[in-house]
């Protein structure tokens, strides 16, 4: 199954939210982005962790994230793992605390290069 990325139109003050649509528990499965906390892969499935709880769907990581492809507010944690960095509510020493209590470990080699990305993406979506 391919992954599609769509807008839909909400009402005009909202502007629109983006959709992520997947293949889950045999069914087909919307998720907006915005509830989107992070993206792992835990043996061949490729887990979205949302604020409803972990979808399951069986494609490569790669795939999916080139649906997500524009898409800046993820950020690559370690391999096969994106944050949503709209949704990460403190840096920890060894990786990011998400806003739902959730912690996202980051790989050691580069995690003051994913730190400085995050930063700059607050500062940067704050301006």
């Amino acid at each position: 199954m391919a992954v599609n990325l769509t807008s839909a139109g909400l009402p005009a003050s909202d502007g629109s939210h983006k959709y992520v649509e997947v293949l889950a528990n045999r069914l087909r499965t919307r998720v907006d982005l915005d509830r989107l906390l992070w993206v792992d892969m835990h043996h061949n499935a490729v887990q979205l962790h949302t604020d409803s709880g972990v979808l399951r769907t069986y494609i490569p990581f790669d795939t999916f994230m080139n649906a997500l492809d524009g898409e800046t507010q993820f950020l690559s944690c370690y391999k096969r793992c994106v944050a949503n960095m709209n949704r990460i509510s403190a840096v920890e020493s060894d990786g990011f605390l998400m806003d739902n209590g959730d912690r996202v470990p980051i790989r050691k080699k580069d995690s003051s290069h994913i730190k400085q990305a995050y930063i700059q993406f607050i500062c940067g979506s704050k301006a």
